[in-house]
């Protein structure tokens, strides 16, 4: 029975017949091709020329460059609401107010005495409530065939005059306030 060192010369001798493995480094310009190194990694290793490895003549520079790293700023934005819920008025001992409500908020204003007050306080709790500078230029009512109309101007600060209008259907200060809505959203 043979020894397993007896079979380990065997191997050792039998290695000499393939041939010698060229183990001198190759230059520094040469980089094999594969994947880059994984960060951190200092690039000191060896490179070694395989036995049948095809060298190539000349090769790009590689490029190395660092990407400076980006801040990023979590900030909670203010939820714009989308849909107009409701405009209601409301009459306490304190006087007339108007509680505009959209997207789960309600604002509320106390209506002036003049003769365009609701109207007036319809439009700034609507401002109000999407967080605009606008002036009220104007209210209209009006009959277009069958159906009666308001229409509403305002001049949103920064953005310049916009116009709404809605068809009087349910009640009116919910029209004023559909009306006073387009107009302030139409730049949206």
């Amino acid at each position: 029975m043979r020894s397993h060192r007896a079979d380990d010369q065997t191997a050792l001798d039998s290695s000499a017949d393939v041939g010698e493995i060229d183990a001198t480094p190759v230059s520094p310009e040469f980089q094999p091709p594969g994947p880059p190194p994984p960060p951190g990694a200092d690039g000191g290793g060896s490179v070694f020329r395989l036995p049948g490895a095809v060298q190539p003549e000349t090769q790009e520079p590689v490029r190395e460059f660092e990407l400076e790293p980006i801040e990023v700023i979590e900030e909670e934005l203010p939820m714009v609401p989308t849909v107009l819920e409701s405009v209601s008025v409301e009459e306490s001992r304190d006087g007339i107010a108007v509680r505009v409500s959209a997207g789960g908020r309600s604002v509320t204003r106390q209506v002036g005495s003049s003769s365009d007050g609701m109207d007036a306080a319809i439009v700034g709790a609507l401002t109000e409530l999407l967080g605009l500078e606008v002036d009220l230029i104007a209210v209209q009512r009006g009959e277009a065939g069958d159906a009666l109309i308001v229409t509403v101007l305002v001049e949103v600060v920064g953005v310049g005059r916009q116009v709404g209008s809605a068809v009087i259907s349910a009640g009116e200060t919910f029209a004023v306030g559909l009306a006073a809505w387009r107009a302030l959203r139409a730049q949206d």
